[in-house]
């Protein structure tokens, strides 16, 4: 869901961004018995034109928070560290650009009404009105899914692999380590890492429900671009062990077979990403 929650706020920014330099009102008004009309953009209104002399710089403000917000759904692709910090930036470049926006509209209709001109919308206002939407609707499901992980529950019992770490040595050639969970949550199964570029050879499955992905909330957080936000998830119940694909984009491997969910035994190959682990439990 985080995935496609990045992609519908990147989808809503370019929207309002293309919308603010199309047609997004018209304004006609009538002098000695003739009517003239002209379509304006936000662009126009910023900058000013035939009918609006003196434009007001402060509409770019729309445009710039919006490529701000666009600019922070990409910044995983650069720093994932940073990732945990893209909503609420996405957050705050969608709230200037509203806030400008509505300031302004109220003011226009305000002056609209002294000067007795008409205003009426175009087909760049359904742009700018689907796009915040779409954006606004993104960000929420981004902090819904907990990319944002700043409260101390979404920390407890995960394994976070750093995504600038230098590349492992060769496991023979030092022990390798092991994460500790916390003391109130059991270890139930392990993760040995047969494959991939992981600097460890065993991760500890905490508790009954174990997450695995590229998000930072993860149980098991993985750096590669390849993998979901919210990849997969292991669960214990009944007495056994069942893996369940969270919709991922390049999908979740056991014994070399793309499963949706099914039951996990032990010694089962687990491929997710170029990420290999055999099921230990």
């Amino acid at each position: 869901m985080a995935v496609n929650a990045k992609w519908l706020v990147r989808t809503g920014a370019l929207l309002v961004l293309v919308g603010f330099f199309l047609p997004t009102m018209a304004v006609s008004c009538s002098a000695l018995g003739t009517t003239q009309s002209v379509d304006l953009s936000m662009a126009n209104l910023a900058g000013g034109n035939q009918l609006i002399q003196t434009g007001d710089g402060m509409l770019y403000l729309i445009f710039l928070g919006m490529l701000l917000t666009l600019a922070a759904s990409f910044v995983s692709l650069i720093r994932q560290d940073l990732d945990r910090y893209a909503p609420m930036v996405e957050a705050g470049g969608i709230a200037l650009s509203v806030l400008v926006l509505l300031a302004k509209l109220i003011q226009l209709g305000s002056n609209a009404a002294q000067l007795g001109v008409n205003v009426e919308p175009r087909f760049g206002a359904i742009f700018l009105i689907v796009g915040y939407i779409a954006a606004m609707g993104g960000v929420a499901l981004e902090f819904i899914a907990g990319a944002f992980p700043g409260m101390p529950a979404y920390n407890r019992g995960r394994v976070i692999i750093p995504a600038e770490q230098e590349p492992a040595q060769p496991w023979q050639d030092a022990p390798p380590p092991v994460f500790a969970p916390p003391p109130e949550l059991p270890v139930l199964a392990r993760l040995e890492v047969v494959g991939g570029n992981l600097p460890v050879r065993m991760v500890q499955v905490v508790g009954t429900d174990f997450s695995i992905g590229r998000g930072a909330a993860n149980s098991l957080n993985l750096p590669d671009q390849r993998v979901s936000r919210a990849h997969v998830r292991l669960r214990y119940a009944q007495g056994a062990w069942f893996v369940q694909d969270q919709n991922s984009a390049i999908g979740t491997y056991v014994n070399g077979q793309r499963v949706q969910a099914g039951r996990l035994n032990a010694g089962d190959q687990l491929k997710i990403g170029d990420a290999v682990f055999i099921f230990r439990c």
